[in-house]
């Protein structure tokens, strides 16, 4: 039996390894880094200071990699990433007995965009891509406030690491020059 686990741990790691499978959390010795800028999205909510948590949330994801070089001034960057926050809506998902909601789901539509400095080239581009997260209805409005905000949090956190991944995948993979759209 113990055989058996091994053969077949064997079997998926070259498996992995036989597909292509790279780990994008680590740089390959030959893996030169970018500079990248990530500007200020825009904000066409109503809801103040989105902004600035995907600002920090983008930044957060980024600096994790050693194959990115953050830099303020944009005249400095290979790449610039922008951001457009479009819009945020609360609908109600699920219902009481009586009628009254008890789950909201929190609705985020966002665009944005990689830019190649040395072409003026979009190298992807995302529009009107909304992320949702789940969040109870309760009647207290600072509670209410809370839960929104914490679920706001959660959906640039994700749409962070989702755009770190795009950009590792079309910019730093070994084939580099063979970029892809999202």
């Amino acid at each position: 039996m113990q055989i058996s686990k091994q053969i077949l741990i064997i079997l998926v790691l070259g498996l992995c390894v036989s597909c292509g499978y790279y780990n994008p959390y680590v740089a390959s010795s030959n893996s030169k880094p970018i500079t990248l800028h990530r500007s200020m999205w825009t904000n066409q909510t109503n809801e103040l200071g989105l902004e600035t948590t995907f600002y920090h949330a983008l930044s957060d994801w980024l600096r994790k990699s050693k194959l990115i070089t953050l830099t303020e001034d944009k005249n400095d960057a290979e790449y610039v990433l922008t951001g457009k926050i479009v819009s945020v809506y609360y609908p109600e998902l699920s219902y009481t007995n009586h009628n009254v909601a008890n789950e909201l789901r929190a609705n985020l539509t966002v665009t944005f965009s990689l830019t190649d400095q040395s072409t003026g080239k979009t190298v992807w581009e995302k529009t009107n891509y909304t992320r949702t997260e789940t969040l109870a209805a309760v009647a207290d409005p600072n509670q209410l406030r809370a839960y929104k905000k914490v679920a706001l949090r959660q959906i640039a956190d994700d749409l962070a690491e989702e755009i770190y991944l795009y950009l590792i995948n079309s910019i730093m993979r070994p084939d580099r020059n063979n970029r892809t759209q999202m």
